[in-house]
């Protein structure tokens, strides 16, 4: 499962490689000490960074686009742990092991879970969550067989949307994804995709 990064101006030498890894590393940090998103200014990375300001508006015009960057960074290695799927043909065990992976991911990725989980979060995941659907629609497809006409790419694009919403209540209210909440997300993507894939109206 692979993801377009949207991230703009990603340099191509290496001098500007590691600067631009440096500045979202900067933020990174930032965000992790206050546990938020909310506050983060381009001028605060900056200075963690200890670059000069016109550097980091080169590769981030505004603070949207250097969060969307790190976002973007925190999926592709999000994507990397769900991508180790078990070797079954069976469509429940292989989505309920692409949802044990993601809440293990942000169990150990405090980054991560913050970017994803908390409420200012939602206008970054509302743009990459349909991705990551279709993302593990077509590996399920590939290992298990199931449909892909277009009302279950659609279901598909709305489950991760489904989990982080379950998810994002555990952040808000216990700052991690506690078991009680991950087994409602169990329960309600595999109700949810048990009716599209096997209800009356489900095409086989």
């Amino acid at each position: 499962m692979t993801l377009k990064s949207r991230a703009t101006r990603q340099p191509s030498r290496k001098p500007g490689r590691d600067r631009y890894e440096q500045i979202l590393d900067a933020a990174g940090r930032l965000i992790v000490s206050e546990n938020s998103l909310e506050g983060l200014t381009l001028q605060s990375v900056a200075h963690e960074a200890g670059v000069p300001r016109v550097s980091l508006y080169y590769f981030f015009p505004s603070i949207t686009d250097l969060i969307d960057a790190l976002y973007q960074r925190g999926v592709e290695r999000l994507m990397n742990e769900v991508n180790a799927l078990p070797d079954s043909s069976d469509w429940r065990e292989l989505m309920g092991s692409a949802i044990d992976s993601s809440a293990s991911f942000f169990g150990v990725n405090r980054l991560e879970m913050v970017l994803s989980l908390s409420p200012y979060s939602v206008r970054f995941t509302e743009k990459v969550n349909p991705e990551i659907g279709r993302s593990i629609h077509a590996a399920l497809v590939k290992q298990a067989g199931i449909a892909s006409n277009a009302r279950v790419v659609r279901a598909f694009e709305l489950v991760a949307d489904i989990a982080d919403t379950i998810w994002r209540r555990s952040f808000i209210e216990h700052g991690k994804i506690t078991p009680s909440y991950n087994k409602h997300v169990h329960e309600a993507v595999l109700s949810f995709l048990t009716e599209v894939l096997e209800g009356p109206n489900s095409a086989r």
